[in-house]
């Protein structure tokens, strides 16, 4: 997992890049699970955090999982972006929303992404 999170630098400022893009069931699981486990081991809060999600295919269980960890890194988290949101699980966003509270925004390239994160 650890090549797949690194920190980026966009106008100045430090994004946390995290790519979840192409991985399937357990993968992608496991790679959520690593990125709380790398998010609180940082230790820091009010993060930009930019994620790429492109064709991550994400069961139920791996959303229910997804959900926990969101609201377990909520207070890490000041912003944070996604790509690869499709029209069909964009409703999975607003559900993250209500339940987190973190306010997370899907955009369709990186360009639009890391703008937002940096405003």
């Amino acid at each position: 997992m650890e090549d797949r999170i690194r920190w980026i630098e966009h106008k100045g400022k430090q994004i946390l890049f995290t790519d979840f893009s192409d991985l399937k069931g357990e993968e992608c699981i496991n790679a959520v699970k690593g990125f709380e486990d790398f998010l609180v081991n940082q230790g820091k809060h009010e993060l930009l955090i930019y994620v790429d999600a492109r064709n991550c295919d994400l069961d139920d269980v791996g959303f229910n999982i997804g959900l926990k960890v969101a609201k377990m890194v909520k207070p890490y988290i000041k912003k944070e972006a996604i790509i690869g949101i499709t029209k069909g699980k964009d409703t999975l966003i607003t559900v993250v929303n209500v339940l987190s509270d973190i306010g997370i925004r899907s955009f369709d390239t990186m360009e639009e992404a890391i703008d937002w994160l940096v405003e």
